[in-house]
């Protein structure tokens, strides 16, 4: 029973990811943040697997368990300031700019194209209701 606690917290987290990953890959492609955070999900749990089994046990060593784990997220969040700036380097030079923005804006306009984003929404067709209403001369629908 104690092996079903100790893995319920990653497994869910794993589960809760892939749906995730599932739901958004329907409806466009996965951003760098979405695809950090699975890297980092899989990290964490693999550095608190090997971190439990060093420092746990019967009489757990608490300070060092969690000094590892803060030690990670300072990793987790360096990293990601870095990953952050390369991504943002290379598309403001134009390398991943040129290919990727002109496939998500060629995506996201077939998908309000389609009518299922913003075009058919309650909230945009309220907004060209009342953009209409403002028209001079223009009849309401």
């Amino acid at each position: 029973m104690h092996q079903l606690q100790i893995w319920g917290g990653p497994v869910g987290g794993i589960f809760v990811l892939g749906m995730g990953y599932i739901l958004v890959g329907k409806h466009r492609r996965l951003i760098l943040d979405e695809i950090l955070a699975g890297v980092a999900l899989l990290i964490w749990i693999v550095v608190d697997r090997v971190n439990d089994s060093l420092f746990g046990g019967a009489n757990p060593d608490l300070l060092k368990i969690w000094s590892v784990r803060g030690g990670l997220l300072a990793v987790l969040i360096i990293a990601y300031a870095i990953a952050r700036k390369q991504w943002q380097r290379r598309a403001g030079n134009g390398l991943i700019r040129r290919g990727l923005v002109r496939r998500w804006r060629a995506s996201r306009n077939r998908v309000c194209d389609r009518g299922s984003a913003a075009g058919s929404s309650l909230v945009g067709g309220l907004w060209r209701r009342s953009r209409q209403r403002q028209r001079p001369g223009k009849e309401n629908i």
